[in-house]
């Protein structure tokens, strides 16, 4: 299989596994909250928040799996493969070690820490310890061969199962909650599905990888340094992320009365679901990036700076055009007339995370070609940017300061740096990339608009379907005008050649 074509397999693959687990969750979260009540269900959800900071445990090795088994792959060097995937396996088993003793000790003050009622201590500390047996020692260890197929390019694969593993659970918790079962058994359900996935996992690895072997005995300490060197930078990078998506509803609640927490959430929820989906075409690159350092393939890297971003950017840019026309009536006909005022909002974060299409996939190129401490160094950077900004912009323009701190630091930090240094180091004017990825969207981008306006102004929605439906003609012009005026003769014979291939 060509490599375009891999890409587009895996591509797809994303996009589909992405919409079983949104269909998955729209459906069972309204069963879930019925079945176990809304106390329990704020247990539920309480008890997965706190874990989530334990992901940070993983101290970036996760990232180091797929980057070194994609260089490993282009050097076609199985045995030295081998022996990091043995080395991460300890340091996974002492990862999964110190997150138990982390939990545990959290477990002594969980209770008092967060104020739960003591009628629910018991089934607050059982739960914590399912879903920290779930989300730590099986997933986090296990996760090694997850990342070993993620570095080898099988994440149909992963993906596959994901999305069987989602649908089964989905069911089982159905079952459950129709028969009287409570948050206890949900949690185990959870358990077994997280079990089984991995389990799939380790199964294809070794049926589809070559010369795979793994043991303790081949672990070395040099490899370790050597791993250690580049997830120390990953771990930045998460840290920052985290606090990142964290901040904001924090600094509107510092700024401004509790409901406009609620209204900045629901604009802030679309836009990191727009973002996260047109996000999937990147993900799969971070490999084939590595992969092609590892065989030295600097114009196959240079493609994917430039050509690849400006794929990822067109659907941002069609999105974020959709909700220029249509944020503020979808928004009403969503959740109604009280959440106004997160139409704005949401049109300076789909605008700001449209512009972070580009710095990521230039960031993924530093972070896979050795470049990774700038990337470290940038992400914190642009976290201190967005914080500073919003807080400066917040007792001025309120909601709109706070979303336009996330706006501002994409423009300068994710564009302004990221993107020219990127550049910068392939070689890649910055002028040539700007001429490359941001002008081709100008004209598709002006025409949509007015064909959505347009179709607006003589047929105000008045539901969310009528608005979807009102909203595809312009998103199809804007494909359509991509294709035509948006790629050159030779890339579009580039593409149908590569993708012809086998």
């Amino acid at each position: 299989m060509s490599t375009t074509r891999r890409i587009a397999v895996n591509a797809l693959s994303n996009y589909l596994s992405f919409a079983v687990s949104f269909l998955v969750m729209m459906l069972l979260t309204p069963i879930i909250i019925r079945g176990i009540g809304e106390a329990d269900y704020g247990l539920w959800t309480l008890t997965f928040s706190v874990l989530g900071f334990f992901a940070l445990v993983d101290f970036g090795f996760a990232t180091s799996v797929v980057k070194f088994v994609a260089e490993c792959r282009g050097q076609d060097d199985s045995e030295r493969r081998n022996r990091i995937l043995s080395t991460l396996l300890i340091v996974y088993i002492a990862l999964a070690l110190l997150a138990i003793l982390g939990v545990t000790i959290l477990g002594i003050a969980y209770n008092h820490i967060f104020s739960i009622p003591e009628t629910q201590h018991g089934k607050a500390l059982v739960l914590l310890g399912i879903l920290a047996a779930r989300s730590l020692v099986i997933a986090l260890p296990l996760g090694l061969f997850r990342g070993l197929l993620y570095g080898e390019q099988k994440i149909w694969q992963i993906n596959a199962v994901q999305s069987g593993s989602s649908v089964l659970a989905a069911l089982l918790s159905w079952w459950a909650m129709s028969t009287g079962m409570g948050v206890i058994i949900l949690a185990w359900i959870n358990l077994l599905g997280i079990l089984l996935e991995h389990v799939i996992y380790i199964g294809l690895c070794y049926r589809s990888v070559p010369s795979l072997r793994i043991s303790i005995r081949m672990a070395e300490w040099s490899m370790f340094r050597e791993l250690t060197s580049f997830s120390s930078a990953q771990f930045i990078v998460n840290v920052a992320n985290l606090v990142l998506l964290r901040t904001d509803p924090i600094l509107v609640k510092f700024f401004l009365p509790l409901p406009s927490v609620a209204v900045y959430g629901i604009a802030l929820k679309i836009a990191e679901s727009a973002h996260l989906l047109t996000k999937q075409f990147i993900n799969v690159l971070s490999p084939v990036i590595a992969e092609m350092k590892g065989r030295g393939d600097e114009q196959g890297i240079r493609f994917i700076l430039v050509h690849c971003a400006k794929y990822a950017f067109a659907p941002a840019v069609m999105l974020a055009i959709g909700a220029y026309c249509f944020a503020t009536d979808a928004i009403i006909l969503w959740v109604g007339e009280e959440f106004r005022d997160a139409g704005p909002v949401l049109i300076v974060l789909m605008t700001a995370m449209g512009l972070a299409i580009p710095q990521i996939a230039a960031s993924t190129v530093l972070a896979m070609t050795g470049h990774h401490a700038f990337a470290a160094r940038a992400a914190v950077i642009g976290t201190v940017t967005n914080i500073t900004v919003s807080v400066i912009l917040a007792p001025w323009f309120g909601l709109l300061g706070i979303a336009g701190g996330t706006l501002i630091t994409a423009i300068c930090i994710d564009i302004g740096v990221v993107v020219s240094h990127s550049c910068k180091i392939h070689d890649v004017g910055y002028l040539e990339y700007a001429r490359c990825v941001f002008m081709p969207m100008i004209l598709p981008a002006a025409i949509q608009f007015l064909v959505s306006i347009g179709i607006k102004f003589w047929l105000p929605p008045n539901g969310l379907i009528v608005l979807v439906g009102e909203a595809i003609p312009g998103a199809i012009v804007f494909l359509l005008l991509f294709w035509i005026t948006g790629l050159g003769k030779q890339e579009k014979a580039l593409l149908k050649a590569r993708f012809s291939k086998s």
